[in-house]
């Protein structure tokens, strides 16, 4: 198996397994992982279910990673957490390379294509849920300059059938 191929694994293992820490470090149990107890104040700025990230949740986060990490048999991983108001936790855990031992770090770039494209879909039903959008909601609403904006709607993107053009293809993109 040719290095890039297995980076990309790799990386694939790696997101998957954050992906799994999210759901139990905002809802309850997994992986054997004790439930983490939101630690906001009634008079919380956000109103959300999303805990105050403080020492002691970032500890019981890192243990949960590192729980699931040794269950999983995942080599490294990246989480990143933040919500307004609540701070941020960002940690990089176990290697990014097992042939060298190089370790992951926060910011290492990797490039995750498609994935990126449940997490959004994932993230956009739930403010539908939330009555905060509308699966038929015009992008123009948004985001200003797009073509069509006006008839292209957030159920268009979600199921890319939009037809806006891919500018990670166009070389001459500043977004490249």
């Amino acid at each position: 198996m040719r290095y890039s191929q297995m980076r990309w694994r790799r990386a694939c293992v790696g997101l998957a397994a954050a992906a799994m820490l999210g759901v139990p470090a905002s809802t309850g149990t997994a992986y054997g992982a004790p439930a983490l107890q939101p630690s906001f104040s009634a008079s919380s700025s956000t109103g959300t279910d999303f805990p105050e990230l403080s020492p002691s949740v970032a500890a019981r986060l890192d243990t949960a990673i590192r729980q699931v990490m040794r269950e999983t048999g995942v080599p490294g991983v990246i989480v990143g957490l933040s919500a307004p108001g609540k701070g941020s936790y960002v940690r990089a855990f176990g290697v990014a390379d097992k042939a060298t031992g190089a370790p992951m770090k926060p910011d290492l770039y990797m490039r995750i294509g498609s994935v990126t494209k449940t997490f959004t879909v994932s993230a956009l039903l739930e403010l539908v849920d939330q009555g905060k959008v509308g699966l038929d909601d015009p992008i123009a609403k948004y985001i200003d300059g797009v073509p069509n904006g006006d008839r292209i709607t957030l159920r268009d993107l979600a199921g890319m059938r939009s037809g806006l053009f891919n500018y990670s293809m166009d070389e001459t993109s500043s977004r490249h």
